[in-house]
């Protein structure tokens, strides 16, 4: 009997000592997955921290900042002292959302957040006059985007059925629209104005009429720089 209380009292040790090991082994499972998650929800929002631009250091034209939650692009600015050295910030910005333009003050080493937007490529496909909105298609989801001639500008000029383009988004709105090449047009026209430094009113085959050089002429082909719309000369 003395034998058998032994062997049960050894059995009982061995049990509990198997149970503890268990426990411990699921514990420390438990806070290795406990910490990767901490750290893969660090990690998220690390990710999601926008980059900040400090003022007036890191403002260039065209940058676009959140300033109150309000997304804003920076069209222009002009930093000077104020009294006791205190630096501001005069700018010209342009509400995103709105397409409003307005003044805003900013403080010398003053952060805001940067606009994160997207560029897709797209289709130009048709003019709606109903709406009078350029029509363009997502190149790879073939979604259509509508786009009024503020947003389009001077592009509109030189769109034509099927030429692709870049449009920069924000969220779901269009901001504005890249030319991927310099457009190249023929002069149909050209009226000499008289003018002291040479140029000449220029009429190009798509109606638009801009000052150029006065060595061209008629059937002559042209470069446009699609960045300010002035001719670049010959081709």
């Amino acid at each position: 009997r003395g034998k058998r209380l032994a062997i049960y009292r050894l059995v009982t040790l061995i049990a509990l000592a198997t149970w503890m090991l268990h426990c411990s082994s699921a514990f420390t499972s438990l806070s290795r997955v406990a910490t990767r998650s901490a750290l893969f929800q660090r990690g998220s929002v690390l990710k999601r921290n926008a980059a900040m631009c400090q003022v007036p250091g890191d403002l260039k034209r065209n940058l676009k900042i959140l300033v109150d939650g309000t997304p804003f692009q920076l069209l222009d600015w002009q930093s000077k002292r104020a009294g006791k050295g205190v630096g501001i910030t005069k700018a010209k910005v342009k509400n995103i959302l709105t397409g409003a333009t307005m003044e805003k003050t900013f403080s010398s080493d003053s952060k805001y957040e940067i606009c994160e937007t997207v560029v897709k490529e797209a289709t130009y496909s048709f003019f709606d006059e109903d709406t009078n909105d350029y029509v363009f298609m997502d190149s790879e989801t073939f979604e259509t985007y509508p786009m009024s001639s503020d947003i389009v500008g001077e592009a509109s000029d030189f769109l034509n059925d099927g030429l692709t383009v870049d449009i920069e988004f924000f969220g779901d709105k269009p901001l504005n629209l890249r030319l991927k090449e310099n457009p190249v047009v023929k002069v149909v026209a050209v009226l000499n104005s008289g003018r002291k430094d040479g140029e000449c009113m220029i009429t190009l085959e798509n109606g638009v009429k801009k000052m150029g050089p006065s060595y061209l002429k008629e059937g002559d082909t042209v470069r446009i720089n699609k960045a300010s719309w002035r001719m670049e000369g010959r081709v």
